[in-house]
């Protein structure tokens, strides 16, 4: 089946494993015999790991498996805490822009919303009551048993309770007996019950379980936790990280501040020493006799009203806790088109999040520069457009992804008049060893607005520069500095040369297309000579062949650009230290 690949933006077949979210169906199909959709529509996941569609060709053509998200390991931040990220900062981009439009932006990291992830649920709070009061971890020292009473044959003086059948098989079997007597026969071994204390009844299979299902809540709690607080230290330590340039730190504390609350995270770190006492008791008992026979059994997910867990002062006790740990397996057990439903809402939320990181950084970057940027959304993507003068600009295209790894090339080639990068919401750990880290771009991430404004700004600078220097062919004489043209490779000093130069070229007899050449490439050198940095324009100006050199007057920003053997170098800042340092206050290519 043909496809619109939205990473690369070309049409392809459909791979024997699909990425949920990026191919776009071309013609209406049916997604595993249950759900219909329609031509344009993206292609998630229902859940499953079969990815079967059929459109008018038989399905054993178009049969294909879904890749699955790989396991949550220790030290990974948990896929949870970053969709409840996404969706905290969706929530608060639509509530801004239905009303609060005349505010400043909402922060597109670390949202305040995600204070309820270090507060205990209603489980916890259970939980803890309960082994405060210590029933679980009577029922582990001290549980219920039932007497089992098995058949062996044994010797007849380990025989303590003749079996029934005894008799029967004794006759049967004169290798069993000791002698023949005149009375009848001695033996030697014997058929006997042996009583037995049995663990795994019910009761105790459903304590098994149960311990079994809060282990895993817990840990999963847990790495939850422990990850919010990380970030949020991380979060922390920027404002005193010396090694940062002032400029970015102060960006970035703008950003992460309105969610950092210092009472907030002390109160999680307490959460988290609790949850971790939890699970280090549940542990315990998970290693007791009692827990490790029972869990061979399987209960079924609705408990039965037996005496013991109606009447007894312990296990009593489980039937809230089995409640409070199996309540979100009502989401889980959803129809296919639910799960479908839930993956197409997370797609739209992640293309809002980035949306916000968009809107940040052009703000910033209008900030100090005077160019016309607009944004606009198509579909899941985001478009970005800017009208430079003489210059023919491909639009820049960012396209939430889930998951995965790509590296952004900063000087990509156009595709049907686009520039394409693909901004992912949760890291591909099966890809740890590629590059491709700075694709990952959630409300976890402190410097997602510092990657997308260098991405936005290196993709301004390479087309502003574009033709450097500007030459005007066959200009009238008193225009001309090379031979019958005009060569312009540096701004025009505001004042009497700026005035000299304009009323030269409305005088002149130039035709129209003369004249606003002159006029384009007068705009785009002073462009060029206003400093991405803070805005000023630059005093120093050294020009030499196919290069220059420029310094910014107030914050002494330096950038340099040369053209040797076809191939161009532009510094800007301080390039020779790392991004997490100086984040888009410096750019090369």
């Amino acid at each position: 089946m043909r496809v619109f690949d939205r990473f690369t933006g070309a049409e392809t077949d459909l791979p024997s494993q699909v990425e949920p979210g990026r191919y776009r169906l071309l013609v209406a199909a049916r997604l595993n015999r249950s759900i219909d959709l329609q031509a344009g529509e993206v292609l998630w996941s229902d859940g499953s790991a079969r990815c079967l569609l059929s459109s008018g060709a038989t399905e054993e053509e178009s049969r294909r498996d879904f890749l699955q998200p790989p396991s949550e390991s220790d030290g990974q931040v948990p896929d949870s805490l970053i969709d409840e990220a996404i969706k905290a900062v969706a929530k608060q981009w639509r509530e801004w822009q239905a009303g609060a439009a005349d505010q400043p932006l909402p922060s597109p990291v670390m949202p305040a919303q995600l204070g309820h992830l270090a507060e205990m649920n209603r489980l916890e709070i259970q939980l803890e009551k309960t082994l405060i009061a210590g029933h679980l971890q009577t029922i582990a020292q001290r549980p219920r048993m039932d007497m089992r009473y098995d058949t062996e044959l044994l010797p007849v003086s380990r025989a303590r309770r003749v079996a029934s059948g005894a008799q029967v098989r004794l006759a049967a079997h004169s290798e069993d007996w000791a002698r023949r007597e005149i009375t009848g026969v001695v033996p030697s071994r014997l058929l006997a019950e042996v009583s037995e204390d049995e663990l795994a009844i019910y009761e105790n299979r459903v304590f098994a379980h149960l311990l079994d299902r809060i282990a895993r809540l817990l840990r999963h709690r847990v790495r939850e936790l422990s990850a919010l607080l990380a970030k949020r230290e991380e979060a922390a330590s920027l404002s005193n990280a010396e090694r940062l340039d002032y400029r970015l730190r102060e960006a970035l504390c703008r950003l992460w501040g309105q969610a950092f609350d210092a009472d907030e995270t002390q109160s999680a770190q307490q959460v988290l020493q609790t949850l971790q006492r939890q699970l280090g008791k549940v542990r315990q008992m998970q290693r007791s006799p009692v827990a490790q026979v029972a869990s061979l059994g399987f209960t079924g997910l609705t408990l039965r009203n037996t005496n013991i867990l109606q009447h007894d002062p312990h296990y009593r006790h489980l039937r809230p806790l089995w409640q409070l740990a199996h309540a979100d397996l009502d989401q889980v057990a959803s129809t296919p088109a639910e799960r479908f439903e839930r993956s197409r809402k997370a797609g739209e939320e992640h293309s809002e999040q980035v949306g916000l990181l968009i809107r940040h950084a052009l703000d910033a970057i209008r900030r100090h520069h005077p160019r016309p940027l607009t944004l606009n959304r198509d579909g899941l993507d985001w478009l970005v457009e800017a009208s430079l003068p003489g210059v023919s600009m491909p639009r820049l295209r960012f396209v939430p992804a889930r998951r995965g790894k790509q590296p952004w090339c900063l000087a990509p080639g156009s595709i049907a008049s686009e520039e394409r990068h693909v901004v992912f919401s949760h890291a591909d750990e099966g890809k740890a060893d590629q590059p491709g880290a700075d694709a990952v771009l959630n409300p976890l991430q402190f410097y997602g607005v510092e990657r997308v404004q260098q991405v936005i700004e290196h993709w301004l600078m390479r087309h502003l520069l574009a033709g450097y220097p500007f030459v005007v062919r066959n200009v009238p004489k008193a225009l001309r500095s090379s031979g019958n043209d005009r060569v312009m490779d540096r701004p025009l000093v505001a004042g009497a040369e700026r005035d000299e130069v304009l009323q030269a070229i409305e005088k002149s007899a130039c035709n129209d297309q003369t004249r606003q050449a002159l006029q384009q490439a007068i705009a785009r050198l002073a462009l060029l000579d206003r400093c991405r940095v803070c805005g000023a324009k630059s005093t120093a100006w050294e020009v030499s062949h196919m290069a220059f050199r420029a310094i910014c007057r107030d914050c002494k920003n330096e950038v340099t650009w040369q053209k040797r053997n076809g191939s161009e170098a532009y510094h800007s800042g301080e390039t020779g230290r790392p991004f997490e340092e100086v984040g888009h206050l410096a750019m090369r290519w």
